[in-house]
């Protein structure tokens, strides 16, 4: 795949929440992920950094899983992106968008560090489960 390079970018973070998935009438479907990133600057009198949260498109052909099927959230991805523009009119007025559409994605751990995370939140799960379920006296 050729690359516009006037159009073309690359996020590095995390994924925030569950992969969506939304189905077309062909088969195809379109995976929405929402990655949060540091931002390269720190603000405010404590010096922090800001995270933005990014949401991303991205088109899975008919008959195949693509990446997004193997994704959690707390994954660290990188997501090569094209910016597309797009149109909706509401009550007469046209509304201009940008959607950050990716061309691929990378997973940027291991799969031993993925399972551990994903082993760590069920255990934690478990343990505030007991204490959901308690009444105070």
């Amino acid at each position: 795949m050729s690359q516009n390079i006037q159009n073309y970018g690359v996020i590095v973070g995390r994924l925030c929440r569950p992969v969506q998935y939304f189905e077309h009438s062909t088969g195809a479907r379109t995976a929405v992920l929402t990655v949060a990133c540091r931002r390269n600057f720190p603000q405010g009198p404590d010096h922090e950094y800001a995270t933005d949260f990014i949401q991303v498109q991205m088109y899975i052909a008919p008959k195949t899983k693509g990446v997004t099927a193997w994704l959690d959230t707390g994954d660290k991805v990188g997501v090569s992106y094209s910016l597309r523009s797009s149109v909706s009119e509401k009550d007469g007025v046209k509304h201009y968008y940008q959607i950050v559409y990716a061309e691929s994605i990378e997973i940027l751990e291991s799969r031993t560090v993925r399972e551990n995370r994903r082993k760590e939140r069920a255990e934690k799960e478990e343990t505030e489960a007991p204490k959901k379920g308690k009444r105070s006296a």
